[in-house]
């Protein structure tokens, strides 16, 4: 097992990002998630919950597929996208969909409920939660499936873990920031981040073996008095508030999670940090056996963004349209 460890005192110089270009694109009301191909641009919109289809060359709609239902090509949920080779794979809570790049649909078949699937070469990578009653926690679970979506092995397990103190008769601490728990696919390749082991990335190959595992000594980003104050006063809003402050006590660790989110492409991976300067976070540009070969300040649009070609793409609310926002990555 090879492990790459990146010692705290490398470091490089800041890049900054070219100026940005943006284009509205027509028809979006509500846009849950952004794709990028080569050559085309694919929005999910959850307005209808269909799949909106653009021409990443002019940027004009050229097609769309699905719609809410239970029917042939219909979602029950918010699908995940996988674009492959020579076909579009989708997931829902409960059926996995087979699409041409043209958005025909090719089949679809029953998965277990609740768990997202996502190809890795032959294979398929399985997300879940599982509550295990006789322990009353939850778990990250992640394993792999043939392609009959029949289990295959476990590959990782986390528990889902907020609770600091563990006692039915004491008032709990209530840890108010999570830890951050990723999994991403490119190629043959699947990438778990968890940042209960600090700044970690493990990789494994298409048969669930570990290849090798991605540490750094995490640049700490404190968690700031300003940042609690915001999160409590919003939290106060809440119905729950009056019932859950006599349970809990609210707890924030020192330091943010060494890593926000991460997205793996065939030869980067792009890792936000908490770091921030003037509303933007910083992103560590990584190739696949984890050396930094950049950093940089960008806007975080969660699943509004996407990287492909050395470029970065956003999807910003402009009051009643939606623009795209290009920035070139600088070598």
């Amino acid at each position: 097992m090879l492990k790459t460890v990146l010692p705290a005192g490398i470091w490089l110089c800041l890049v900054l990002p070219a100026p940005a270009q943006s284009r509205i694109l027509p028809g979006l009301l509500k846009p849950y998630s952004l794709t990028v191909t080569e050559n085309r641009l694919i929005v999910f919109e959850a307005s209808d919950y269909s799949f909106r289809i653009f021409s990443l060359a002019d940027l004009q709609p050229i097609g769309r597929f699905g719609r809410r239902g239970e029917g042939p090509g219909e979602f029950t949920g918010m699908p995940e996208l996988t674009v492959l080779t020579d076909r579009l794979f989708v997931c829902g809570p409960r059926n996995a969909f087979w699409f041409t790049p043209e958005g025909e649909l090719i089949r679809q078949q029953k998965t277990p409920p609740f768990v997202y699937f996502t190809p890795l070469a032959d294979h398929y990578v399985g997300e879940s939660i599982s509550y295990r009653e006789e322990e009353r926690y939850s778990y990250y679970q992640v394993d792999l499936y043939d392609d009959s979506f029949t289990k295959v092995r476990n590959i990782y397990g986390q528990k889902k873990r907020k609770m600091i103190t563990e006692s039915p008769h004491t008032k709990q601490d209530l840890l108010m920031i999570d830890p951050f728990f990723g999994v991403r696919v490119s190629g043959d390749r699947l990438y778990i981040a968890d940042t209960r082991k600090g700044f970690h990335i493990a990789v494994f190959d298409q048969q669930g073996n570990l290849h090798h595992e991605i540490r750094r000594e995490p640049a700490g980003v404190p968690v700031t008095r300003e940042y609690k104050k915001r999160v409590m006063e919003r939290y106060k809003t809440s119905k729950l508030w009056l019932e859950n402050k006599r349970n809990f006590n609210y707890i924030f660790p020192e330091f943010f999670p060494p890593i926000k989110s991460f997205t793996a492409t065939a030869y980067h991976l792009y890792v936000w940090t908490h770091a921030q300067q003037e509303n933007r976070y910083r992103l560590l540009v990584l190739d696949l056996d984890g050396k930094i070969s950049k950093a940089l300040y960008l806007p975080y649009h969660n699943s509004l963004q996407a990287f492909a070609g050395q470029r970065f793409y956003h999807l910003r609310d402009s009051v009643e349209t939606w623009e795209l926002v290009i920035r070139t990555l600088n070598d």
